[in-house]
């Protein structure tokens, strides 16, 4: 997600350099910092080119860090069943942090299992990991409007459990 718009048509791997690079042009030429005289130019101002590069450098490296050195938010995207019913398929999303592989906890009433995952797909709404269940391993009849199925997920990472507690419940219609 970037600006709270859904960008599907462009890679945000790619849309995030475009616009750091077109913006410090656009400063670049504003302020008249000019150009090489290698490249036909008059010369560049040297204080002024500085300034400029040491604040994108930064505008760039403390995301990075700080995205490097945080866990950052997880949550459910979209849980969906296959078209015929066998399979249950959770997005997880993470903004921000690692995407190293992680263990998930899914509990399903009284039925649980250890899955791992991997945040390493992308869409335009950011990063996310699959987990495909089989529907049949934890069924047992349809979930009743005063009893509803209730889906928990846990992460853990490095044997400790994250402040991650993800919590779904549908019902049968």
């Amino acid at each position: 997600m970037w600006f709270g718009i859904y960008i599907d048509f462009i890679p945000l791997s790619i849309l995030y350099p475009l616009v750091l690079i077109s913006s410090m042009a656009v400063v670049w030429k504003f302020l008249r910092i000019g150009l090489p005289d290698s490249a036909g130019g008059n010369g560049i101002n040297a204080s002024r080119a500085v300034i400029v590069v040491g604040t994108y450098l930064t505008m760039i490296l403390i995301p990075v860090i700080l995205g490097g050195l945080l866990v950052g938010e997880m949550s459910i995207g979209d849980v969906e069943y296959s078209e015929g019913g066998s399979t249950l398929e959770i997005k997880i999303r993470q903004n921000g942090g690692s995407a190293d592989q992680v263990q998930a906890v899914i509990s399903i009433g009284d039925w649980s299992t250890t899955e791992s995952l991997s945040i390493n797909l992308e869409d335009g709404f950011g990063d996310y990991g699959k987990i495909t269940l089989e529907v049949e391993d934890f069924y047992a009849g349809n979930a009743l409007p005063s009893n509803p199925y209730s889906m928990t997920v846990f992460v853990y990472d490095f044997g400790i459990k994250l402040a991650l507690f993800l919590k779904y419940q549908w019902t049968s219609n």
